[in-house]
């Protein structure tokens, strides 16, 4: 075995051969940044100050530049037989839930725009699944076909679990949600997973940014934010949610409660829409003012993360003060 030595924190874990970076941190009770664990959203970017690592997935959400300052993702990487040091951010701050397993059943499936289906599960009587508002489940239907969706609602809605499914033209799993699925029908969850999940927030100005179904998530985290005390509120919050069409912003406004500035904008609205023709980030900067206070949190497509991530930095914001979700395609 190796060690990897956490050069911010100065952690110490071991690393078994084969075995991600993420997985032995993970396994050592150590929790850091990650998502999609399939090197394609770059939520685990690390960096790599010592030593040598072999590559385990192709780390397709780098750019060359990343990966010749000794950027990587430590889901993709292993230890190339030495010991490592690297810099990762450690939430283990904030304990999450282990991910589980539990038989699950649909309890109901619900139309929330022509291409967007709420979906209600329900778990076996005495059981409750754990999590923080804003993580993800991956879900198994029969036959073993395996994709993961963000859970919209927060734990303070009693236990309900509720995902936001779009239609994806091609997509197998999606084929058996709009094509298939019915109540009562036996699923099994795996989770909770990701570190999308608010950090402290105290007296910040807290940016929320969505595209399409990354609505999911952050109306969690705005669900349990109602129920947390005076000292932790942030000092404001602003949503802004983008789609292309009127229905892409498949919400009553309702859902968002007084005290939060929603900004909901299409980029491709027809003549009857009269609100903003810009994207997310672009409407949101327009908005803003000095970022030294600022938090942004950010979900939905990976074009829409990369591009306000670049934007925000280049404006000002701290990098690390940018957490996101992208949203990676399966077929």
């Amino acid at each position: 075995m190796n060690k990897i030595t956490l050069f911010n924190t100065g952690k110490v874990f071991e690393i078994r051969s084969g075995q991600s970076v993420l997985d032995a941190a993970l396994d050592a009770g150590i929790l850091l940044e990650y998502a999609c664990k399939t090197g394609r959203c770059g939520s685990c970017k690390s960096r790599l100050i010592s030593g040598k690592t072999k590559l385990l997935y192709e780390e397709t959400s780098l750019t060359s530049a990343e990966l010749d300052e000794g950027w990587f993702l430590s889901c993709s990487r292993t230890s190339f037989d030495a010991d490592l040091e690297i810099i990762a951010e450690d939430l283990s701050g904030y304990p999450i839930q282990k991910p589980q397993i539990f038989p699950c059943k649909i309890d109901d499936l619900t139309y929330l725009s022509n291409d967007v289906l709420r979906v209600s599960l329900r778990l076996p009587t005495g059981k409750k699944l754990s999590y923080r508002a804003g993580q993800h489940i991956d879900i198994t239907a029969a036959g073993g076909l395996t994709r993961s969706y963000s859970l919209a609602r927060g734990i303070s809605s009693g236990g309900a679990l509720e995902l936001h499914v779009r239609k994806v033209g091609g997509g197998l799993m999606s084929n058996y949600w709009f094509s298939e699925a019915k109540s009562g029908d036996l699923l099994r969850i795996n989770g909770p997973k990701g570190t999308f999940f608010l950090r402290d927030v105290g007296g910040l100005d807290l940016v929320f940014l969505a595209t399409g179904t990354g609505i999911a998530p952050i109306r969690a985290i705005l669900e349990d934010l109602n129920r947390v005390g005076e000292l932790e509120k942030p000092a404001s919050v602003s949503v802004y949610w983008g789609g292309r069409r009127l229905q892409d912003l498949y919400l009553d406004k309702s859902e968002f409660k007084e005290g939060v500035n929603y900004c909901p904008t299409l980029s491709r609205g027809d003549a009857s829409w009269d609100g903003p023709r810009e994207y997310v980030q672009n409407l949101a900067l327009m908005h803003g003012g000095p970022l030294s206070n600022v938090r942004v949190y950010a979900c939905g497509s990976s074009t829409m993360i990369e591009d306000a991530r670049l934007r925000f930095v280049n404006a000002g914001l701290k990098p690390e003060h940018f957490i996101f979700d992208a949203f990676v395609p399966s077929f």
